[in-house]
C-alpha cells in the first residue's frame, strides 16, 4: 500500500483521515494529535511517517503548555520556584510541553475536520483546557490551538506547532522579518541547526520549482518563529511559537511565557495553503 492509499482505505481507530478536494491529512490521536501526513493531489507535502511511534517522526505535532527547553535548574513564576521533571532524555529538562506525549480525545470529527481535547498533564502545576482543531478546505489546512487557564491564579503558558516541510534540491524559503529582528542561535553546528527568529510577519513561502509546488503558511503568532533542521534531513521545521525557544539562555525565563489570568485563553492559528500547476 502506498502512502497516499492511507487516504483511500480503512484505518486503525486511533488514526483519522480528513479530506477536502485534492487535500488529505492523516491524524493520530494516540500520538498527541500529530499529523502523520499531509497530501495534495496525492503528493506528500510534509515529512510523512504513517508508521510513526514518536510524534517527532511525524509531519507536525503540538507544543503546549510551553515550547522548547525549560531551564534545567527550573524557573520562577510569580515569586515561586518550579522544578519540572524531564520528559524526553535522562538528566535533561522538559522539552516542548506535554501535549505531544498525551493521547487526546475526539470532541468532533467530520469528513474535513477534527477537534481534539488534551487533558491537563500531571507534571504541569496549573490546570488547563487545551484543544486542537484541524480543518481542510479545498487547498488549505488550518490548525487552531486554544489554551485556557483553569487555575485560580495567574499561570504561564505558551503554544507552538512543530511542522516539518519537505525540501528538495531547488526549494526556496522566504520568511519576512522586521529589519531590527533578532536571530537567537540555540544550536549551530554541522549536525543540526536551531534558531529563533523574533518579530517575523507571520508569513512563510516555500517553493519547489521542480515539483511545480508552492506552500504558503500564515500564522497569527508574529512573536517568534523557530527554525530547526538536521544537516542530513530532507525536511525543515518552521515553527510558529508564542515564546522564545531557548528559555535557559534568556535573562529572565519568566518573560518568555504569556501570563494568563484565571479563565483567560491563548490562541495560535496557522493556515497552510497549497498551490500546484499540475
Amino acid at each position: 500500500m502506498t502512502e497516499s492509499d492511507y487516504c483511500k482505505t480503512m484505518l486503525p481507530s486511533d488514526i483519522k483521515k480528513l479530506e477536502s478536494g485534492s487535500l488529505c491529512a492523516v491524524v493520530s490521536t494516540k500520538l498527541g494529535g500529530a499529523i502523520l501526513g499531509l497530501y495534495y493531489k496525492e503528493r506528500p507535502i510534509m515529512q510523512t511517517n504513517l508508521e510513526a511511534t514518536d510524534p517527532r517522526q511525524t509531519a507536525c505535532f503540538v507544543m503546549a503548555p510551553f515550547c522548547g527547553w525549560l531551564p534545567k535548574q527550573g524557573f520562577t513564576w510569580q515569586g515561586q520556584h518550579f522544578q519540572l521533571a524531564g520528559n524526553l532524555l535522562k538528566n535533561k529538562p522538559a522539552v516542548h510541553g506535554y501535549a505531544w506525549q498525551t493521547e487526546c480525545d475526539i470532541l468532533e470529527h467530520s469528513r474535513n475536520s477534527i477537534r481534539l481535547n488534551y487533558p491537563t498533564h500531571a507534571q504541569w502545576p496549573w490546570p488547563y483546557r487545551l484543544t486542537q482543531q484541524i480543518v481542510l478546505n479545498a487547498n488549505t489546512m488550518s490548525i487552531t490551538l486554544l489554551y485556557t487557564n483553569l487555575a485560580a491564579v495567574i499561570a504561564p503558558a505558551s503554544l507552538g506547532l512543530h511542522p516539518y516541510f519537505n525540501l528538495s534540491k531547488n526549494t526556496r524559503i522566504q520568511v519576512n522579518k522586521n529589519p531590527k529582528a533578532k536571530v537567537n542561535i540555540f544550536h549551530g553546528n554541522p549536525i543540526e541547526e536551531c534558531y529563533t527568529l523574533q518579530e517575523w510577519d507571520g508569513h512563510i513561502a516555500i517553493t519547489s520549482p521542480e515539483k511545480n509546488m508552492s506552500v504558503i503558511a500564515n500564522s497569527n503568532s508574529r512573536q517568534f518563529l523557530g527554525i530547526y533542521r538536521m544537516a542530513s534531513a530532507d525536511s525543515i521545521s518552521l515553527e510558529p511559537i508564542t515564546q522564545e525557544l531557548n528559555l535557559p539562555r534568556i535573562e529572565n525565563p519568566e518573560s518568555g511565557f504569556t501570563a494568563l489570568e484565571p479563565n483567560q485563553s491563548l490562541e495560535l492559528h496557522v493556515e497552510i495553503k497549497l498551490h500546484s500547476e499540475r
